[in-house]
């Protein structure tokens, strides 16, 4: 079962080019069918004799790597620190925060050079380096004003620019599979747009 989306390969059609096809006829007369929540996330019912306790447990380390073994394809690597999968075709880190009750979800991303208005992006030279740092600064802050998660900043490492993206949920007072299920594929979804936006807020340089 995959909670994370599919990992994306280099030779698959995007989504986006797809041909749209038409609606199809509507029968007034008939009532429209409620939405149905996704199976994977279904919200757990308390059975009688289960108490609260049991559904929303208190989240650890130890924990997210269980709930995460739900789509073992997914994960890349786990230690006593965090636990790492792939989703939506990025990496993604999950681990607890070193303040007690929050999870965090990091997504570091490497800029390549088609995704960046500069050419010399391997340039050691101070001021240049300043004015791409600027560029990349404002695209993301635009991101950070207009969306609530994940949040984006800039970093130099390996003469690469990277973009990492940062998202936290409340834990503290424990959480049922369902809604780490829904926080994680909120945050990985989440990052998935930032990656594929963030790029395009960048001025011209």
């Amino acid at each position: 079962m995959k909670f994370f989306g599919k990992k994306k390969r280099d030779d698959e059609p995007r989504e986006d080019v797809q041909a749209v096809q038409p609606p199809e006829p509507v029968d007034e007369q008939q009532a429209p069918e409620e939405p149905q929540p996704s199976p994977e996330f279904e919200p757990e019912k308390l059975e009688p004799g289960v108490s609260v306790e049991e559904v929303y447990k208190p989240i650890t380390i130890q924990k997210i790597e269980e709930l995460c073994k739900a789509d073992p394809e997914s994960i890349l690597e786990v230690n006593d620190k965090f636990v790492v999968v792939e989703a939506f075709g990025l990496k993604q880190i999950v681990r607890m925060s070193d303040k007690e009750g929050w999870i965090i979800v990091q997504c570091v991303y490497a800029l390549s050079g088609d995704e960046l208005p500069f050419e010399n992006t391997d340039t050691t030279d101070p001021e240049e380096l300043n004015s791409q740092l600027h560029l990349l600064i404002e695209a993301t802050n635009t991101w950070n004003r207009d969306r609530h998660q994940p949040t984006a900043y800039i970093n130099r490492e390996d003469d690469t620019w990277t973009l990492h993206l940062d998202s936290a949920y409340y834990a503290g007072s424990g959480l049922s599979a369902s809604q780490f299920y829904s926080a994680l594929h909120r945050a990985f979804g989440t990052a998935r747009q930032a990656v594929e936006e963030i790029p395009t807020f960048i001025p011209p340089f």
